[in-house]
């Protein structure tokens, strides 16, 4: 139906794909529409698991609001491919969050996960908790770092459109005692509606 409309654009992003059967494939697959790989939501949910080696190109990972550590779902992608592929490289992973940066740089017409002048002025900034690793960090061997090293507890600073949000693992925007307060409140109410 999406084909049939004329909604598989280049702006369209197709959450999941656990269900799509093989001509739906092909049709997302001719055409310049991304897909978005939640592993962690999908396997929460028991709703299947999408091969992202069978979905092209234009692969980018998500989370569907499990979580937003990003760390985490690029952990758990991996090992999922690694499950499906004994050869599956953690760099293609590394791939899958490259991609979000590309399609929202098309989408907001902005370059974002660059620094380059004109780019978005967004940064993360990681501190190492435990000491200097043992084995040197390098362009070679970050992607392995990344899936056996690094965690959100890493983070120390994070600037947004050349705004600081988080200082020294100090959230600046907002009261975070104040918010996990609040849904302490709603929480028990939320549940008792679902």
């Amino acid at each position: 139906r999406l084909a049939d409309a004329g909604a598989l654009t280049g702006r369209t992003l197709l959450v999941h794909g656990v269900h799509l059967d093989e001509e739906e494939r092909e049709l997302v697959l001719s055409s310049p529409a991304w897909i978005a790989h939640n592993p962690r939501s999908n396997m929460n949910n028991s709703v299947g698991y999408a091969s992202p080696s069978s979905l092209g190109e234009r692969v980018l990972l998500g989370t569907d609001g499990i979580g937003a550590d990003m760390f985490a779902e690029s952990q758990h992608a991996f090992f999922r491919a690694r499950e499906e592929r004994l050869d599956a490289d953690a760099s293609v992973v590394l791939g899958w969050l490259s991609s979000g940066a590309t399609l929202m740089s098309n989408l907001f017409e902005t370059p974002i996960g660059r620094l380059e002048p004109g780019a978005a002025a967004d940064l993360v900034v990681l501190d190492e908790l435990d000491g200097p690793r043992p084995t040197p960090l390098s362009g070679g061997n970050f992607p392995w770092h990344w899936m056996f090293g690094f965690t959100s507890r890493m983070v120390r600073d994070v600037m947004v459109d050349g705004r600081l949000i988080l200082s020294e693992r100090e959230l600046l925007t907002a009261d975070e005692d104040s918010i996990v307060e609040l849904a302490r409140e709603v929480a028990p109410k939320l549940w008792a509606r679902m």
